[in-house]
Formats: structure tokens, sequence, C-alpha cells
């Protein structure tokens, strides 16, 4: 969401970043590198569609999907736990 984003004084620049866009399992989808790499080629997928985050089995499906279509990769995904 903030591709290409410039900055403004309390908000940093996000002018590099760049998302390739992509088809998986019939949907729209993301891939960029992360901002804040916590190690080498740290990336992120993301859903074309914005919904808030939820693990169940078709996060699982979505997982193993990445490393179908991108199998020099190891995918993870975050908590869907309520920021505390």
């Amino acid at each position: 969401e903030n591709e290409g984003y410039h900055g403004r004084v309390n908000h940093p620049a996000r002018s590099n970043h760049r998302i390739i866009r992509f088809e998986m399992a019939g949907q729209e989808w993301g891939f960029q590198y992360s901002p804040y790499a916590y190690f080498n080629e740290h990336c992120i997928f993301l859903d074309g569609q914005h919904r808030p985050m939820a693990i169940s089995r078709q996060s699982f499906e979505r997982l193993l999907a990445i490393v179908e279509q991108f199998p020099g990769y190891f995918a993870g995904s975050n908590a869907d736990l309520p920021i505390v």
C-alpha cells in the first residue's frame, strides 16, 4: 500500500518499495522484499485483497502453493493475534 511513497515528516519514505504481482490459485498476489530484512532475501507475499489476517486450513494451503510456485523459498506466516 506504500509502494513508491515519498514519505513525510512523521512517516518514512517507501520510494524503493516495488511489488511484483502474480497469480496464484486464481487470485492476485504480490511479492516484495521486506524493508525490515531480518535475514538474506527476507520477502513478503501479499494477498491482492486486503483483509484481516486469520489462520485457517486455507492459510496452510496458500503457504504450500507459495513454495510450489517459488521452490527456492521457505514460507512462514505471522500469527493472527490482535495487537497487544
